[in-house]
């Protein structure tokens, strides 16, 4: 009896993973928060969601210019503030305050 067994290789990417020791701030805010990571990256892609789940702003940051994410063309509320990099990414509630 010939046993034949099939070998399948997986892939893992890193921008699956939770990245850690990220930090949002001010949290309450009124007009934006700045985004603060212990590492570095060319560029952070950053998208706001309501708690429905519906996408509502994306946009990049590149660290030389700014850290900085405006939300003041939000309304009073909670979103989610979700942060992606080559190295992962990373979920933040976030409350603006009118």
């Amino acid at each position: 009896c010939l046993w034949s067994k099939s070998i399948t290789r997986t892939s893992v990417q890193l921008s699956n993973f939770v990245i850690p020791d990220c930090s949002v701030y001010p949290n309450p805010t009124r007009e934006g928060v700045n985004i603060k990571c212990p590492w570095s990256y060319a560029s952070l892609n950053v998208s706001i969601f309501n708690l429905w789940g519906q996408l509502l702003d994306s946009q990049t940051i590149v660290p030389i210019k700014s850290n900085y994410v405006a939300l003041g063309h939000f309304s009073s509320g909670f979103y989610i503030l979700k942060v992606k990099s080559d190295r992962g990414y990373f979920t933040e509630k976030i409350q603006i305050l009118k």
